[in-house]
């Protein structure tokens, strides 16, 4: 049986270098994490944002077709002169044009939809 001398192998150099890893690694794990969690909250909110202009262009519509239903139901009106139903045709036709000149395009000259 031989007896050799055995040098204590110095490991601290290793682990220091094992835990760096594991360290920037957790480190880019939570920053990962991070930029999901971020991406995640900018989607909701673009959602959001796209249902309320939705709901919003939806309820103009709907305010239209209720003024153009309450307008008609006017129009039928018996008792009104022809001269009365030219005047609030007239007024309303003017009413339309004042709001025509006061949409916002947007920056590639589209307009939106919602405008009427």
């Amino acid at each position: 049986m031989s007896c050799a001398v055995v040098k204590p192998v110095d490991t601290t150099g290793l682990v220091l270098a094992a835990k760096r890893r594991r360290e920037e690694a957790m480190r880019r794990a939570c920053r990962d994490e991070e930029r999901a969690q971020a991406e995640r909250v900018r989607a909701e909110a673009a959602a959001k944002n796209a249902a309320m202009q939705a709901a919003r262009e939806q309820a103009k519509i709907q305010n239209y077709l209720q003024s153009k239903a309450a307008l008609e139901a006017i129009l039928q009106n018996p008792a009104l002169s022809a001269a009365e139903k030219a005047r609030i045709r007239e007024e309303e036709k003017t009413k339309g044009a004042g709001s025509a000149t006061k949409t916002k395009k947007d920056p590639k000259g589209k307009v939106p939809l919602g405008s009427f």
